[in-house]
C-alpha cells in the first residue's frame, strides 16, 4: 500500500517546506462550517497555476477537509454546534481534498492554539 506521504510526494506535492503544513483550517459557507488540515504543497515552480484574480503563477496548498458541523443559534443569542460529520443519512459528510491559494489558505487558518 503507498502512503499518503508517500503519494503526495510522487504526485510533485511537498510534504515539507511551508510554515502552513499541519495547521488547521476552518472555512464558512452559509450555516455550515467546514475543518480541514494542510497537507501537502506545491511551489510556484510546481504548481503551474496561475491566480484567476491576480494573472500571476502562485504556489498551491492541498487541504483534507475532514469535519462538518452546522452551527445553530439558540434563542438565548448562543451558539451551539451539531457535528454532522458521522450522520449516517444521505446528507452525511465525505472527507475531500481542496487545492487552494495562500489567499484562499489565509482565509481559513485557525490561530496556532487551535491546531
Amino acid at each position: 500500500a503507498t502512503s499518503a506521504k508517500q503519494s503526495s510526494l510522487d504526485s510533485g506535492w511537498l510534504v515539507s517546506g511551508s510554515n502552513y503544513l499541519g495547521r488547521s483550517v476552518r472555512y464558512r459557507r452559509a450555516n455550515t462550517q467546514i475543518d480541514g488540515v494542510v497537507v501537502a504543497w506545491k511551489d510556484v515552480g510546481r504548481s503551474g497555476f496561475v491566480s484567476a484574480q491576480t494573472g500571476v503563477p502562485v504556489a498551491l496548498w492541498r487541504l483534507v477537509m475532514t469535519k462538518r458541523t452546522d452551527p445553530k443559534q439558540r434563542l438565548d443569542g448562543e451558539s451551539t454546534e451539531t457535528d454532522v460529520t458521522t450522520r449516517s443519512d444521505a446528507q452525511a459528510f465525505v472527507p475531500f481534498v481542496v487545492e487552494v491559494e495562500e489567499r484562499e489558505l489565509r482565509r481559513g487558518l485557525l490561530p496556532l492554539m487551535f491546531t
